[in-house]
């Protein structure tokens, strides 16, 4: 059996990183206690756009766009 094969990590499917790198990536964030970040929302510029990167997660309180990484990476792709 080959131990480096099985060791080696698969790679993540797009979209499944860290959500607060990918979101970073079209807004700035900053520091809203300690589990949370805060943002303006990339789909429609509302600041009440929280990102929890304990639990991958996004949310927006005024459009109420909100789920993974992988969502937003889709709901993302889909902007003009």
């Amino acid at each position: 059996m080959d131990v480096t094969a099985v060791s080696a990590p698969e790679p993540e499917p797009p979209g499944t990183g860290r959500i607060a790198d990918l979101v970073a990536a079209y807004t700035p964030l900053s520091p809203l206690g300690k589990q949370q970040l805060r943002g303006n929302c990339p789909f429609c510029r509302s600041p009440m756009f929280r990102v929890r990167p304990r639990h991958n997660t996004f949310h927006c309180f005024s459009c109420g766009a909100g789920g993974d990484a992988r969502m937003f990476a889709a709901k993302i792709g889909h902007q003009p």
